[in-house]
């Protein structure tokens, strides 16, 4: 492949897995208005969208912790899992690619681990590397148990039940 080629496919995957991230943040911010708000109709999501995507992940797991059974909890705790590690791959990429380059097999990535050490974290991508970032996104959206299906038919469901008890209390 030659360099050119290279780094039109490196923007390629790069945007594919960027958008495919951007509809999991806007589900994630969707199940958050939904618990501020006690509505599954209409959401006001303007409140919700600038907070981080890890306060938003915390107040559904501890929705889902004290309202759900086991088994959808579990379920939630591997779905979360999974948008966490996907939400690390996005800020190397969004955050880490500035000082690298997309003419070779791998692009370097770095962002801070622990900005108190001072520690960063290193990664080397290659397309395929991406593209398979971008298929777990869509599995999270819509495979098994994705936020944007079944999942979300579930949660939509027991939370309108916990609404409306929570409203004859």
């Amino acid at each position: 492949m030659n360099i050119l080629e290279n780094r039109r496919s490196f923007n390629e995957s790069i945007g594919e897995f960027i958008t495919a991230f951007a509809q999991v943040e806007l589900y994630v911010t969707m199940y958050d208005a939904i618990i501020k708000t006690k509505n599954t109709k209409n959401l006001p999501l303007a409140g919700s969208f600038s907070v981080p995507v890890k306060k938003k992940l915390k107040n559904i797991s501890r929705f889902i912790l004290e309202g759900f059974n086991k088994d959808f909890n579990e379920c939630w705790v591997e779905i979360q899992k999974e948008i966490m590690d996907l939400y690390l791959f996005r800020n190397h990429i969004i955050h880490g690619t500035g000082a690298s380059s997309f003419y070779g097999e791998y692009t370097k990535t770095m962002i801070d681990e622990d900005q108190q050490l001072l520690q960063l974290n290193f990664k080397n991508l290659s397309i395929e590397d991406i593209k398979k970032l971008s298929q777990r996104t869509y599995h999270v959206l819509t495979g098994d148990n994705g936020i944007q299906g079944v999942f979300m038919q579930e949660f939509l469901k027991i939370s309108r039940s916990l609404f409306s008890q929570s409203n004859l209390t």
